[in-house]
């Protein structure tokens, strides 16, 4: 892959969304979340710039990504131009996986799965209760994600494996780029954790 002279990364979490236990889109709150950071990035963008959005492909993620294009293209009729691709799916962007009965699936699905299950559960079900409930006082200091980040469990993609994943990614978004691209990627908080806020400008 050719070097990017100007290649910058806005990594996001989804917005607020009606819960986790199942794929569920966002809740009005999440879409005005999702409304207002287009808006913002929207007025930080520089004219003519080359928009890119992979998003994750949980509903809460796909649902980000169209609103926040929504902003872009209200200002872009506004009268700022940008050569705005449409939003894609993007594997690489998904939540944290886990080991299900030897297949990978996401983290909401893997809940949903053992919310169904009765009598003696399989390991990663059993994981995915400590997961969701049973690191006790570090709920107060982030909960789950908080957890997985700082225990090694054997069900549960690892941390360092799923920051790979959003980097792959974000270079997967660069691939053929013009020489002023703006990835807008939208994701999940758990592989996110181990990437800042707004990404640093990128060579590829």
């Amino acid at each position: 892959m050719r070097a990017v002279a100007d290649y910058e990364v806005v990594l996001l979490r989804h917005g607020e969304t009606h819960g986790y236990d199942r794929d569920g889109g966002l809740t009005d709150r999440g879409r005005q979340q999702a409304h207002e950071r287009g808006s913002a990035l929207a007025a930080e963008l520089a004219p003519g710039a080359t928009v890119r959005m992979p998003h994750a492909r949980t509903a809460r993620a796909r649902e980000t990504a169209a609103v926040m294009r929504a902003a872009l293209v209200a200002d872009r009729a506004a009268g700022r131009p940008l050569d705005l691709g449409p939003t894609y799916a993007e594997p690489w962007l998904d939540n944290l996986r886990v080991s299900v009965d030897g297949a990978g699936v996401e983290a909401g699905t893997a809940v949903g799965d053992r919310l169904g299950l009765v009598g003696e559960l399989p390991g990663w079900a059993v994981e995915c209760d400590r997961f969701d409930s049973g690191h006790g006082p570090s709920k107060a200091a982030g909960g789950p994600i908080q957890y997985w980040l700082r225990n090694p469990m054997l069900y549960f993609e690892p941390p360092q494996v799923a920051a790979y994943r959003v980097w792959r990614g974000i270079i997967s978004a660069g691939a053929s780029a013009p020489d002023r691209l703006v990835v807008i990627a939208s994701t999940h908080s758990a592989p996110r954790r181990h990437r800042p806020r707004r990404a640093l400008a990128l060579t590829c």
